[in-house]
């Protein structure tokens, strides 16, 4: 019997022209510029953008680490062999292998929703690349100053890669974390390993070649926090792959069957890459102020300004009104029920607005602890509705438009409005108010002193010390100093 020849569809053939080459050119050019990245070529703006990302990332996997979900699949995780470089799970005790290292804080720090994006990707940038750094930080032996611009290479690829896909990746039913952030995480990695151009090039095209599919259907699902762990883990694989010279060869990068064609059935391709470093994507990336999916903040935060400006509402609340761009209804707008997985809590918005007249806020204590469904939350519930605005839809992502309208049992009412939320660039948190956050997600496992001098340590280490030392004395803090016995 024959074998049956496959061909390309009509329009998507591949033909030697000069436009192929030029498509590698980019991505060349594109590693080329982030090999030569040196710490004197950083803008202070950004490096301080990246050292504060990799702060709050560390905030954010200490308390996803004591979440019950944080244990599923433990039993898979390897330990480190005796003489093996150092990597760890941060607040975890023990050593483990580098891939379970890079694996298992990933999955950390995606648990709560609490961890850093970018509007106009789609995506966590720091899922990919700062499980992979903590990973290698033993390893590489690499300076603090390397890490940092190690996580600056691995986000500026990644954004670069999720922006092109964006939205055509998501319109086809795909998450882009999987994807993007094993781009982000076999670039920093291979950055530590090898900064070299041809090694870079070769990381990106093996990462291409592996790169982790997840259906957007399974974002509230139970097994969200597992994307996070094999995209981090699969990017750090393809790194180490290319290091031994096994990596894919950069054909994998030529349209029409590159990665970014393919994710977008031929709707993307290299010609929308930046043809180096400048302008620095990182600079327009957000932080989020608490937990919860990122198309919730913008109603919470005006919520919030209602309950400041009237204390004794949370006790009289008769109805809450949310209208918002269609995006946002879309993903976050469905109340949960009770039993619902972690990750359908941290994606309602009517869950994070009935915690919000609770407690002031989204806390991570409250999904830290036994009380993620209570009376009254059931009573607060059915009391909220969420709508799209059409007007508000037109100006997403440019703006994050909602109005939040609270209605009490006496008739008063009261509304609050929102352009862009609190740690988007066009309203980014200050040092001091990322400092707030992180002594937030460390408040249920470290006194606060504690994370306060944890805190200062992270934000004033010297470019000349050692990463493994700097991260180091973090671990060991919060498993000598911790509140609770730390898991392993």
């Amino acid at each position: 019997m024959g074998v049956e020849k496959f061909s390309a569809p009509e329009g998507r053939r591949r033909v030697e022209s000069p436009e192929t080459p030029r498509s590698l050119r980019r991505w060349e050019n594109l590693v080329r510029s982030l090999s030569r990245l040196r710490s004197e070529d950083i803008p202070p703006p950004v490096e301080r953008k990246v050292r504060l990302h990799l702060i709050d990332s560390l905030g954010v996997m200490v308390a996803g680490s004591r979440l019950p979900e944080a244990r599923a699949g433990r039993e898979g995780l390897e330990r480190a062999p005796p003489g093996s470089p150092k990597a760890w799970i941060l607040g975890w005790s023990g050593d483990f292998g580098l891939l379970s290292s890079a694996f298992q804080n990933a999955v950390h720090l995606d648990l709560l929703e609490a961890q850093d994006g970018d509007r106009r990707g789609g995506f966590h940038p720091c899922e990919g690349a700062v499980p992979v750094a903590l990973a290698l930080a033993g390893l590489s032996r690499a300076r603090w100053r390397d890490l940092l611009l190690s996580l600056l290479v691995g986000y500026e690829t990644s954004l670069r890669f999720g922006r092109a896909l964006f939205p055509i990746q998501s319109e086809t039913g795909h998450y882009p974390d999987g994807t993007c952030n094993a781009v982000g995480a076999a670039m920093t990695a291979q950055w530590l390993l090898d900064p070299g151009p041809e090694g870079l090039l070769s990381a990106l095209a093996t990462s291409g070649f592996v790169l982790p599919l997840s259906l957007r259907p399974g974002l509230t699902g139970r097994a969200k926090g597992l994307l996070a762990g094999v995209a981090a883990e699969t990017g750090l694989r393809a790194a180490l792959w290319a290091r031994e010279g096994h990596g894919a060869g950069a054909e994998v990068l030529l349209p029409p069957w590159d990665p970014l064609s393919v994710l977008t059935a031929g709707g993307a391709s290299a010609s929308p890459l930046p043809k180096g470093p400048p302008p620095w994507l990182t600079l327009a990336t957000y932080l989020k102020p608490f937990p919860g999916g990122r198309h919730a903040h913008g109603p919470v935060e005006a919520l919030r300004s209602i309950l400041r400006a009237h204390p004794s509402v949370p006790s009289k609340v008769r109805s809450i009104e949310v209208q918002t761009y269609a995006a946002a209804v879309q993903y976050t707008g469905r109340p949960p029920h009770e039993g619902s997985p972690l990750a359908q809590l941290t994606q309602s918005l009517p869950y994070l607005l009935a915690i919000t007249v609770i407690d002031g806020q989204p806390l991570p204590s409250r999904f830290l602890s036994e009380e993620r469904w209570t009376p009254e939350l059931q009573r607060l519930l059915p009391r909220i509705r969420v709508r799209s605005d059409p007007s508000m839809t037109r100006g997403y992502p440019r703006r994050t438009l909602c109005r939040v309208t609270l209605r009490t049992e006496e008739g008063d009412r009261w509304a609050a409005q929102r352009v862009h939320r609190w740690g988007d660039p066009e309203r980014p948190m200050s040092i001091s108010d990322v400092q707030g956050k992180f002594l937030e997600m460390l408040r249920p496992v470290l006194p606060g002193r504690v994370s306060e001098r944890l805190f200062d340590h992270l934000w004033k280490a010297r470019g000349s010390e050692v990463a493994l030392e700097v991260l180091d004395r973090v671990q060991e803090r919060i498993l000598s100093e911790g509140l609770t016995p730390a898991p392993s």
